[in-house]
Order: structure tokens, then C-alpha cells, then sequence
């Protein structure tokens, strides 16, 4: 505080020695005997400075030794006479500040050199000075550091504090010299990006590539480090000028001349400069002047328009070949608005530390010089940057990235390359010694020849024999294997199976993977279950729903450091396991398995995945050689103690698919959709007629059940992605997502595309488990409570819905409130580690961890999804999502009805089910060819609503020139188009009652990622503001007004004040 008679709440001491100082802040000491823990130094002058018999604990009793928390001598000396005591974040050599002090403690020519948390211009001052020191003239110098970063898909902030968000995924100049100096070293550093998963409107920082004194270094993902196109462990140091090391949760690349460049292996890179480089630089991070208005100067010194045209115009051109920078496109307006809030964007509610692995533990600000097996990095030559991130527990030093015991340290090379304990590498071209680092810094090498379909080549830094090339096995649908060598059979078994394992493991690294089957219903059909990997001595375990373990142990993605060498992720419908040596693992949680081997594999492979030799016609074969059949084949590779006591072989005779003369024409039919035009453009790189196959099979096996054709149909667009090739192929029509609608009146879409229109008064159960669902689901229902509507008491609405799960019972009512067991909540809740509750802009929702997804308006109409491992386990309004539309009408005995009321009502709550039914007694067979009475005259008759077509303002649906055209081929409007036909006919040509149909259109068609603009203003739904909108918090201001705090909240027109 520079007021001595006013404290300022952040001073952590005073600034002047006055008789003030014997008034104390809260973070003082009062009594000099008696030392508070928080008292961070004496206030005053007394013998108790120079005495060590009552010192505080944070206090060193040697006035010559530091003590690690202390920052300051406890003995007063010349540099102390002034304030009589330091702070601990002080430096104790006033000629250099500590990078962590917050403000200067005397006003002298010390002060000139600031730090990089200082404003350096007492009329315009860093985002994070906390307050003035003094004003004088020494507020005018620089400060030692400036910093930029990349980070997020991403966004850059400038050194000058200018942000960017550029989306190009090619390498681009982030910060280099421009105008040379004689004086400076020259560096120049550049970033490449990439595209992760299916969303190509985004991309992510993939590596940093540094030039500094001639070197070329890269920094990559999972904290790789290539130095001149090397790979190199870490820690490393060039020419005692350049060091690398593992630095919290970041690779950190330091000079001499003090620029430090930091990579976290994912997504955030940082650059720091010193003051010397003022004005001489350029990039994407700008010219470090000071001025953030000139932040925006392409290579040629013009303006560049827009962040995507800065962006563009430092393209690194090496080495872009296959890259583009995309267009930039405009937020949609209603997404822009849910993100700004406090539920999203607007707040981080989650600080839970992150989690480190083995040998070490989390800090929230750590030493930036770790101890290595080398120690490569002297304590006085380190800098103060604070770090957050992991650090080696006591008796660890740093391995590379790894925390290891300091006996288990590596070795280091005749070029003075550290390498780990255990690793293995090439000495030099053309890799006939391979050397490996044993205990004790001993290095054991043997002669080598590198293998078929090898070469000695490097490949991302590192020599040593290469595969020229990969193959894959696939595993899907009921199940049917496609071999590493492309052939294709189908096996039936509900045991344990071993899918890969190394021959002979002296020349690959070991890797075994398994795969178990379990009986999903139907006539002992079988589908993957569980995908075991074993691998560098753990095992990792893929579930159904896309749960995973780590040697028994729960955990989540993203996944990395656990284990040396691996990574496990997200990556769209599938969980991703990959390795160091190019093992790829990928599994949906439902049934669908890739497993990409190297080439280095070539021939040292056998299992259920073939024995990787170029030749299908030999996969089948048993380890002696001998052909079997594919049943024999299969069973042969059971492995007894992963699998289930009473797990069944494939005993089957045959393999021909199960069909009918009466259903295998259809059936034909649809498969053979893999052959029409929309597929075309990948039948060269993937022929279809395996696929075509394993349809035909799995739709005969469940009588045509539609979920198995886009089953398979997915499988074959996934692999054609794998090639480059991308299929948009689902519609409104085709293969949509298991999803029940409840719309308006209300008219039901079911999971399997039967609209009906039942209109009971009472509660229903819209979707429940059946009651002989397999252990392994989990049960819940989902109820909907429907109320007659107060002008016309024929028709009713959806009120609430009520969802039982997990022991809870969520209720949903109108205008969004939510009680839990009861009791009203405020979202965002998690009632269980299983459901998540939350709310956003028009709706609220509920997700659980096992695919069951809930929204409901708070009006009357919901959505419900359900992963497909519930396909024919589920029954109510919403039928039994077994593919099959026609029996939908199904009632809780297992009889198949035709009248939508006769079903209906047979699922009012409390459900009555008689035993002497199941649904399985009842086949499609005894259906007859009797049309559905499925509602759609229960408020008009069938003439009233063809009046009503011709007069309707509902056609602004169908019209193939009107504002929704640009949607009929994502998302049919038939459905929408008839439910606003009824409504409108039933309760009045009311503009309210059209634009509830629209808007569900457009609520569909934008969840289908179709950009819906402008269809307002062309019909009469103006988007005026609901009730729970007129209220939101827009700001939040804190403040201090005369020692009180004071928030200030803005609610839209309306202002708060709370003291």
C-alpha cells in the first residue's frame, strides 16, 4: 500500500518504515515473541531478529543457510536495514529480483530491472500487476521477459496480449527474429498443427520446432524430443547452450541467452523472450513492442483482414504438402449464447488436481530444475519460473519423463546420448548392432539383421529396422474376423479367445490381445464383450460402453504417463490404445475391433487375427500347421483362464448364413446398398463383398433386424476412413441413432420409426429395461406424465418425466426444475458417479455413463437416446428397439396388439403383467398384414385433416424452396409436418402452435449439424425472450468500497448489490 495509513488487502508487508508499522494486517505477527504460522517477517526492529530461540516455523535459525520455504535471511545485514525483514518470495541479492515477487520493497536504482508479472508503463499495465509500486521514474524500464502461447484448437496470445484463433492445421511462424542484431542470437519458432478425430473444423498444436544456434530441435507429442532429426531422450544439452528437460507437466527448452520454450505434448506451447528482443520480432505471436494493435502484420508488412488471413500468411511451406487451412466460419448464434454462460465456458467448476503416476506426485508450483539421472541443470543456473505439473517423490530423479528409483537409472552412450534402463537402440546404419541399457550403466550389444518387409531407415527421429508398411484385423458384428492377410470368416464361441500373440518376442516387443464373446440372445449369437491388452507388464481391459481398466483399476481418458510407452483416448465412437512401437487398438464398446500392426510384425504374429504373412489361404491353420475349419480353428484358441466357467464353443456344422427362401431376397437387397453410388468412392481401397457377406449373415440370424445392416454398413465406413475416405451415409431414413421423440399433443417417434399419437391422461412408462436383462446392463426406466390440455380436454401434453436409475429418482417439470428423490436441485447435479444433470439454453438434460441420454424442454417435448447395447432389451410407448417398426405395438405380456389406446393403456403406471406370457413367446410370425391403428384421427377425423393440408401454414415445412429445404435430406420433415397438422387442426390456427412444430425441426436439423439460419424472420416465430432467459446473470463485478467487499450483480435490467 502506498498509503501508509490505508492497508491495501494484498500488501504482504508495508512499503515505508513509519510508527504505522506497528499496526498490523491480518497476515501479521502482533506479539515479536510469539510468531503467527502465516507471519512471513518481523514488522518491526528487535534482538529477536538476530536470536534463534522463538523463531517461526517457516523461519531458517541460521542467519548464513537458507532455509527452502524461507526467501530471506532472519539476520539484518546492509541490504535489510531499510525494511528490517523480507518476504519469502524476495530475492535476498538486490541486484536481481525473484521472478515470483509481486512488488519492489524500496523505491532505488534496484528497481529498474522488473519482473515479468510487473506493468512496465505506469499509464498501461500488465493484465497481472496486482497494484502500483511507486510512482517514480523506474516504472518506466522493461521488464526482463515477455511470454506468448498457443494453446486450446487453438487460440494464440501475443506477447503483446493480442488473442488469435486460427484453425489452420499446417506449421506455421509463431515467433522469429526479423530485424537481426549482430548482438543476438538469431531463433526462429514454428508450430505444426493437426486435426483430431472426425471434426476437421478444428485443429491442435501437434509439435514445436525450434532453430536456435544452428540446431534444428522438435518438440512432440508424448514429450518426444527430436534433435537435428534425431530422436533423443531427455534430459539433453547441446553444446552447454541449449538444455531439454522434463519440467512439471512440459518438455522445457532453454538458451543461454535467456529464451525458453515449453510443450506439454498436447495441445499448449509457450515462448518466452527477454526484453532484448523488443521490437525485433515477428509470427503469429506479433512484434513484441508493447502494442497489440499492430499484432495483426502478415510477412509483407500489410493488415491482415481477419485472424484466418494472419494465420495464412505465416505458413511455413516446407513440408505442407497434405495440409489446409480452413475457412473461418461464424459461431451459430444460440451455441455462442450457451458457451458464454456460466455453465460453460464462463466458469472452471472441476479443480481437482490431476493425477500423476507412479514415483511421483502433483504440486501445484514445483521447482523448475528437477533432479535427473544426470543432473544436467545446475540450481544457480536455473531461472524461478513456477510449474505445475508432477514432480519425482523423495529417492526419485527423473528417467527421461518417467520418475525412477536413482538405481534405476539408464546409461549413456559413446555420443554421450542418455538412453533409459532396458531400452534398446541402432549405434549406426545400416543396423546390424543392436545395443540395450542393463543396470549399473552397462550397455550389452549383440549383431542384428533386420527382418522381412524391414529396412534400416529413420523413421520420426529414430534408426532402426522399420516396416515398410501395416495391416489390420477387424472384428465385428456376430462376430466375423477379417484376418491381418484379408480373409474372412465367422465364429460363433462365448468364451476367451487369443486374437493376437507375438511368436517369437527376441526380435518385437511381446504384445498379446484377447478378445471375449458373450451370447446376446438370438439363437447363440455372439458379440465381442471385453478386449483384454497385455503389454509392457499390465494389462489393460476394454468393456462394453466403452468402460476401461488398467490392471483391474477404473480409469478415464485421456490417459498418458501411466504407462511407459502407451496412451489411451477418445477418438469418436472409439476408445483408442496405441503404443511407442505402432500398435494400434481400437474398440466402440459395442462390437466393433481394430487391431493395426506394424510391419516390423511381419510373420511373428498367430491367433484368431491370422498369421500376418501375405497369405489368407493359410490363416486358418492350426500352430502345426494343419487347415481346419473355421469352427475348429476358433475353438482352438480359447484360452481357459480368462474365460467364463460354462462359456460355450462354436459348434456349428456350417457356416452358411441362417436365411429363409422367404426373407434372404430382402435381405440381399439391403445389404447390397454397400454397392450403390454413395459408396463408390471407396470400393477400389475396401471391396464390400465381405462385407456384404457379414451383413447378410447377422440380418438372417435376426430376422432382418435393420440395427445389424448399419452395424455392418458403419464397419465398412469406418474402414474406409482409415484409407482417407469419409461417407456421410446416415439420414433421417436410413440408419438413424437409437432415439425415441415425444412431440407436441403428443406424437411419439419410436427407436425403431413408428409414429404414433397415443393420447392417454395418466403416467406411462415410456422406455424401462425388460426383466430378464443380462447382468452386465444396467436397469432403469423412464416415465412420462401426460395432463389434458386445459382447452381442449380430448387432447393431452407431455408435463414431466421421471427417471429411476441408479437408486435415484429424477423428476423433470415444466419450466426445467428438477427434483432429486423429491427434493428440488439446481443443475449442474451428479446425484451418482453414473449421471450427470445439467442444463442448458432450451432444455435439461440427463446422461448417464452406459448411453441412456434424456432431454426434456420443460414444455412438452423430450428426447430420448439409447446406446445400442440395449437393442431389444427395452419396452414401453417407445417400443422394443429391436430394428423391426411393426411389432412396436407390443404390451407388457408379450402380446402384439394393432389399436395405439389397446397399447397405450397397457402401459399405464403401476404396469400390470400377467406370467403366463414372456415376449419372447410371441414371433413376428403371427403378425398379421392388418395396418397399425396408430392415433392420427383421434382428434380430427381423416377429413378435417385433409382440409386442414390444404389451408395449412404447416406446408412452410414441406416447401422445397421455403427456409427449412436445405434440411429434407439430413432430417425427413414428414413427422414434424403430420404432428403440426394435428395440432394445428386440433387446437386452432395459432402461431404459438406452429412454431412448437418448427422449432422441433430445427432443433432436430441442427443437431444433425445443419446450419438453420434465418428461418425466422421468414415466418411469423419471432425469437423472443423465454422466462428462465430474462434472468440470466450477465456480470459480476467484486470489488473493495471503505474496507467492505462488495459484489455487484447484473441481471438483465435489474442490479444487485450484496455486502
Amino acid at each position: 500500500s502506498i498509503n501508509h495509513g490505508t492497508w491495501d488487502l494484498l500488501a504482504r508487508h508495508h512499503n515505508t518504515t513509519s510508527a504505522y508499522t506497528k499496526t498490523h494486517t491480518r497476515f501479521r505477527s502482533i506479539d515479536i515473541k510469539t510468531h503467527s504460522p502465516l507471519a512471513r517477517h518481523y514488522n518491526t526492529a528487535s534482538t529477536y531478529n538476530t536470536t534463534t530461540s522463538t523463531w517461526d516455523k517457516h523461519r531458517s535459525t541460521s542467519p548464513n543457510t537458507l532455509d527452502p520455504t524461507a526467501g530471506h535471511h532472519n539476520a539484518t545485514t546492509p541490504h535489510t536495514r531499510n525494511i528490517i525483514s523480507w518476504d519469502n518470495l524476495r530475492s535476498i541479492n538486490h541486484g536481481t529480483w525473484n521472478l515470483l515477487a509481486r512488488h519492489h520493497n524500496t523505491t532505488s536504482d534496484y528497481t529498474k530491472t522488473h519482473t515479468k508479472f510487473r506493468s512496465i508503463d505506469i499509464k498501461t499495465h500488465s493484465p497481472l500487476a496486482r497494484h502500483y509500486n511507486t510512482a517514480s521514474t523506474h516504472t518506466i524500464t522493461t521488464k526482463t521477459h515477455t511470454e506468448l502461447s498457443a494453446f486450446g484448437d487453438p487460440h494464440y496470445d501475443t506477447f503483446d496480449h493480442r488473442v488469435h484463433n486460427f484453425m489452420g492445421n499446417c506449421t506455421y511462424t509463431l515467433s522469429k527474429v526479423c530485424n537481426i542484431s549482430e548482438t543476438l542470437p538469431y531463433f526462429d519458432v514454428s508450430t505444426s498443427n493437426e486435426h483430431r478425430g472426425v471434426n476437421t473444423k478444428v485443429s491442435y498444436v501437434k509439435s514445436v520446432q525450434v532453430e536456435v544456434y544452428g540446431n534444428q530441435i522438435s518438440l512432440l507429442k508424448n514429450k518426444k524430443v527430436n534433435v537435428n532429426g534425431t530422436r533423443m531422450n531427455l534430459p539433453i544439452l547441446i553444446e552447454k547452450k541449449i538444455s531439454i528437460q522434463s519440467s512439471g507437466g512440459y518438455i522445457l527448452l532453454e538458451t543461454d541467452f535467456g529464451l525458453w520454450v515449453r510443450y506439454d505434448g498436447n495441445h499448449y506451447a509457450e515462448v518466452s523472450v527477454p526484453s532484448s528482443y523488443s521490437g525485433l520480432l515477428c509470427g503469429l505471436c506479433g512484434n513484441y513492442n508493447g502494442d497489440p494493435n499492430d499484432d495483426n502484420i502478415k510477412p509483407n508488412g500489410d493488415i491482415a483482414s481477419t485472424s484466418t488471413d494472419l494465420g495464412e500468411s505465416w505458413l511455413v511451406p516446407e513440408n505442407n504438402t497434405i495440409c489446409s487451412s480452413e475457412t473461418e466460419e461464424q459461431c451459430d448464434p444460440v451455441l455462442e449464447s450457451e458457451a458464454k454462460k456460466n455453465t460453460a465456458c464462463g466458469m472452471i467448476t472441476d479443480s481437482t488436481a490431476m493425477s500423476c503416476p507412479g514415483g511421483s506426485i502433483y504440486k501445484s508450483c514445483g521447482t523448475r530444475c528437477p533432479s535427473t539421472c544426470l543432473n544436467i541443470s545446475a540450481v544457480d543456473s536455473c531461472s524461478s519460473l513456477p510449474v505445475e505439473g508432477c514432480f519425482c517423490k523423495e529417492g526419485y530423479v527423473l528417467s527421461g519423463d518417467k520418475c525412477v528409483p536413482e538405481s534405476s537409472c539408464g546409461c549413456l552412450d559413446e555420443k554421450n546420448q542418455y538412453h533409459q534402463l532396458d531400452e534398446s537402440w541402432f549405434t549406426s546404419y545400416p543396423c546390424t548392432e543392436r545395443c540395450t541399457c542393463k543396470a549399473n550403466n552397462n550397455t550389452e550389444c549383440t549383431p542384428w539383421e533386420c527382418g522381412v518387409r524391414e529396412e534400416c531407415s529413420v523413421q520420426d527421429g529414430v534408426l532402426g529396422c522399420h516396416s515398410n508398411g501395416q495391416a489390420t484385423c477387424q472384428v465385428a458384428g456376430d462376430p466375423h474376423y477379417f484376418t491381418f492377410d484379408g480373409k474372412m470368416y465367422t465364429f460363433m464361441g462365448t468364451c476367451t479367445y487369443t486374437l493376437v500373440e507375438v511368436v517369437n518376442n527376441n526380435s518385437v516387443i511381446p504384445i498379446t490381445i484377447l478378445g471375449k464373446n458373450e451370447d446376446r440372445g438370438l439363437r447363440g449369437a455372439t458379440y465381442l464383450k471385453e478386449v483384454y491388452i497385455d503389454v509392457y507388464g499390465v494389462r489393460i481391459t476394454l468393456q462394453k460402453s466403452q468402460g476401461i481398466l488398467l490392471n483391474n483399476e477404473r480409469v478415464y481418458t485421456p490417459l498418458e504417463n501411466r504407462v511407459r510407452g502407451l496412451s489411451i483416448e477418445s477418438v469418436g465412437r472409439f476408445i483408442v490404445v496405441e503404443t511407442d512401437f505402432g500398435v494400434i487398438v481400437k474398440y466402440d464398446g459395442n462390437h466393433h475391433l481394430e487391431i493395426t500392426l506394424p510391419h516390423s510384425y511381419f510373420s511373428k504374429v498367430h491367433g484368431m487375427c491370422g498369421n500376418f504373412n501375405d497369405n489368407g489361404e493359410d490363416d486358418l491353420s492350426l500352430p502345426n500347421g494343419t487347415l481346419v475349419s473355421a469352427t475348429e480353428f476358433g475353438n482352438s484358441w480359447k484360452v481357459e483362464e480368462d474365460s467364463d466357467a460354462g462359456c460355450l464353443p462354436d459348434l456349428r456344422e456350417d457356416d452358411s448364413p441362417p436365411c429363409t427362401a422367404e426373407n434372404r431376397p430382402a435381405i440381399e437387397s439391403q445389404c447390397n446398398v454397400l454397392k450403390s453410388d454413395k459408396f463408390e468412392v471407396c470400393h477400389n481401397l475396401v471391396k464390400p463383398e465381405d462385407f456384404i457377406e457379414s451383413c447378410i449373415y447377422d440380418m438372417c440370424q435376426y430376422d432382418g433386424m435393420k440395427s445389424t445392416l448399419c452395424d455392418i454398413v458403419q464397419v465398412y465406413v469406418d474402414t474406409c476412413r482409415s484409407y482417407g475416405i469419409t461417407i456421410k451415409w446416415r439420414n433421417s431414413t436410413f440408419c438413424r441413432f437409437g432415439k425415441c421423440q415425444i412431440m407436441g399433443d403428443p406424437h411419439y417417434i419410436t427407436f425403431d420409426h413408428l409414429v404414433h399419437h397415443f393420447q392417454g391422461r395418466f403416467t406411462y412408462i415410456l422406455v424401462q429395461t425388460i426383466p430378464d436383462l443380462p447382468d452386465t446392463l444396467t436397469q432403469f426406466s423412464v416415465e412420462g406424465v401426460n395432463y389434458p390440455l386445459p382447452r381442449n380436454k380430448r387432447i393431452t401434453y407431455l408435463k414431466e418425466v421421471l427417471i429411476n436409475v441408479y437408486g435415484h429418482t429424477v423428476r423433470f417439470r415444466q419450466n426445467k426444475e428438477v427434483l432429486l428423490d423429491g427434493v428440488r436441485v439446481r443443475t449442474p447435479a451428479y446425484p451418482h458417479e453414473g449421471i450427470h444433470i445439467y442444463r442448458r439454453t432450451t432444455r435439461i438434460y440427463l446422461q448417464t455413463d452406459f448411453g441412456l441420454y434424456l432431454s426434456f424442454d420443460g414444455n412438452q417435448n423430450a428426447d430420448i437416446k439409447l446406446a445400442t447395447t440395449y437393442r431389444n432389451r427395452v419396452e414401453g410407448l417407445c417400443g422394443n428397439f429391436d430394428g423391426i417398426s411393426r411389432n412396436d405395438f407390443t404390451k407388457p405380456d408379450g402380446v402384439q396388439v394393432k389399436n395405439v389406446n389397446a397399447f397405450g393403456n397397457s402401459w399405464k403406471v403401476p404396469v400390470e403383467r400377467t406370467t403366463s406370457r414372456f415376449r419372447r413367446d410371441v414371433s413376428s410370425d403371427e403378425e398379421s398384414e392388418e395396418e397399425l391403428d396408430t392415433g392420427l384421427f383421434q382428434g380430427c377425423n381423416e377429413d378435417q385433416l385433409k382440409q386442414e393440408s390444404r389451408i395449412s401454414r404447416c406446408q412452410i415445412l414441406m416447401d422445397s424452396d421455403g427456409p427449412f429445404a436445405n434440411c429434407h435430406s439430413t432430417v425427413s420433415p414428414d413427422f414434424y409436418y403430420t404432428s403440426c397438422l394435428f395440432d394445428m387442426c386440433e387446437e386452432g390456427d395459432e402461431d404459438a402452435v406452429l412454431c412448437r412444430s418448427l422449432e422441433a425441426y430445427v432443433l432436430d436439423c441442427q443437431q444433425q449439424e445443419v446450419r438453420m439460419d434465418g428461418w425466422r424472420q421468414q415466418t411469423v416465430c419471432v425469437d423472443t425472450p423465454t422466462k428462465d432467459s430474462d434472468s440470466h446473470i450477465t456480470a459480476i463485478i467484486i470489488g473493495v468500497v471503505a474496507g467492505v467487499v462488495v459484489i455487484v450483480i447484473l441481471v438483465s435490467s435489474a442490479v444487485y448489490l450484496y455486502r
